[in-house]
């Protein structure tokens, strides 16, 4: 039986943790916002627009009372900025294009697409996993981050999770359901992380969460119609690969629409970043 200690740390925080001086903010956005989506703080939804498939935000039954990290009320807070600005919803589902608060998001760092990841970082910091080493280097290099006993003993727990699932996920799901059961709800959301998590495991992960739905639900997964939710919108954009990269369009045009819809917001700052792979 493997070690299902619960893991309690968002998938972005995880990913940091795994290489905590690149800044991978773009896979930091997709994994935040699928977790988000899971914990109804957010609905998303896709329609075509102009031949492209474009996902749209719109608040969930939690969007205002879900007590978050400071990189997840980062989305929230963009959100919030879009409607203060009067920015202009998307007719037919009432909700801001992905792009749109990702390029928000984007310009909060006072060093361009830093912003998330800084948050992240100060969150890790916090609870103790990270430290910070100051270089005589012009920013952003004069910074760097090092492990600390703990955050070194989450890492080790980040790698064994992505190694077990990798390797065993899809058996326990066929096979061995209480082993499956136990993984989901130790890691929850950060299942992201893994590199073979492409449609058809996600479909699998979904409708085993709907058919082992208990009392004692995966808090992690927050309903099991969430992540079943969730399977629906985004394997329907990927063939092959991994769930996530359906954002790819989405967050690939955040630097172009930043200018516009986060102009002024927090300090403002540099242009947004592009897309790429998860």
């Amino acid at each position: 039986m493997m070690d299902t200690t619960s893991l309690q740390l968002t998938p972005a925080e995880s990913q940091t943790l795994l290489k905590p001086n690149r800044d991978a903010e773009v896979k930091a956005l997709k994994i935040t916002l699928a977790d988000l989506f899971l914990k109804r703080v957010f609905d998303i939804t896709s329609r075509e627009i102009s031949r492209k498939t474009t996902y749209l935000l719109r608040p969930s039954e939690h969007f205002s009372s879900a007590t978050l990290k400071p990189h997840e009320d980062m989305l929230r807070n963009a959100y919030w900025h879009c409607e203060e600005q009067g920015v202009q919803k998307d007719s037919e589902t009432n909700g801001y294009p992905v792009s749109i608060i990702g390029g928000v998001v984007n310009l909060l760092g006072a060093v361009q697409r830093q912003g998330f990841t800084e948050k992240i970082r100060e969150s890790l910091i916090h609870e103790g996993c990270l430290i910070e080493k100051r270089r005589f280097l012009p920013p952003p290099f004069n910074k760097t981050f090092q492990l600390t006993q703990k955050g070194a003993a989450l890492k080790k727990q980040v790698k064994e999770m992505i190694h077990q699932g990798n390797q065993h996920l899809k058996t326990w799901l066929a096979y061995q359901q209480e082993e499956a059961y136990s993984f989901l709800q130790a890691y929850g959301a950060n299942i992201f992380l893994l590199k073979r998590l492409d449609a058809d495991a996600l479909k699998k992960v979904a409708h085993f969460a709907i058919s082992n739905e208990r009392d004692d639900t995966m808090p992690p997964l927050a309903a099991a119609s969430a992540f079943y939710d969730l399977a629906k919108l985004l394997s329907a954009n990927v063939s092959g690969h991994h769930v996530l990269n359906a954002f790819d369009g989405s967050l690939g045009a955040a630097g172009g629409i930043a200018g516009t819809a986060g102009a002024g917001y927090a300090g403002g700052g540099g242009g947004g970043g592009g897309g790429g792979g998860c």
